[in-house]
């Protein structure tokens, strides 16, 4: 495989050249202006070819790494154009086989080389013509494969957005289910809160002793401890 020719202006080289250019143009003496134009020029020129090299390296890197739909549409488009060529032909052939055999129907007025030759030429007609068929037949299939491979591309596109939706589903899935168990969590504290009050409210009498004071106070460590384990 050729490798590509790659120009390397370094600053030293370009830095060389200028000089030499100053040190032309100071004793240049009377053809100061003729070199003076001609540097002018050459500068002018130089530019055009770094932008015309510029403009090819990212036409390369384009076509090596270029989208991929981009690609096989062009590459769809050249051999729609061969199929329309071969097609053609394909036709002007036909006519051709078929006005050669009509002459050959009035075999009287043809002398015997005339007859061969237009046999001759039919038979070469027919090959040709089976020929250009087998090359639309090769266009066609391949026109066929390039369009399931961009039907591959774009539906693994497809599906990798998709795949991506869905990964982001279940992580959404995860935090809602923590949501919920946390929430579960609450619920669950705030009806045993709202449980133990009850029981208390129903064992607290209208008038406290003591020694009811001290068992209520008991009851309370007790559901303290419970909710605390």
């Amino acid at each position: 495989m050729q490798q590509e020719n790659k120009t390397n202006f370094s600053p030293w080289k370009i830095g060389l050249i200028v000089v030499g250019i100053i040190l032309l143009l100071r004793f240049a003496g009377p053809l100061r202006f003729m070199l003076l134009t001609l540097v002018l020029l050459g500068g002018v020129g130089f530019l055009i070819f770094l932008v015309y090299e510029v403009l090819r390296q990212q036409r390369l890197k384009k076509s090596r790494g270029g989208d991929v739909p981009a690609e096989v549409a062009e590459r769809m488009q050249e051999v729609d154009q061969h199929i329309r060529q071969y097609s053609e032909q394909l036709k002007a052939i036909k006519g051709n086989i078929r006005e050669l055999r009509r002459e050959l129907r009035d075999e009287g007025a043809l002398n015997i080389k005339n007859r061969t030759d237009a046999q001759y030429l039919i038979r070469e007609f027919e090959a040709e013509y089976e020929l250009g068929q087998a090359k639309v037949s090769f266009y066609r299939t391949a026109r066929h494969k390039l369009e399931r491979l961009l039907h591959n591309h774009q539906l693994s596109r497809t599906l990798a957005q998709k795949e991506a939706e869905l990964r982001k589903l279940k992580e959404q899935r995860y935090e809602e289910l923590a949501d919920m168990e946390a929430l579960r969590s609450d619920m669950e504290l705030e009806a045993l809160y709202l449980d133990t009050i009850d029981q208390l409210a129903l064992k607290v009498p209208d008038n406290l002793s003591l020694d009811h004071v001290r068992e209520l106070q008991t009851q309370l460590e007790e559901m303290t401890k419970g909710l605390e384990g």
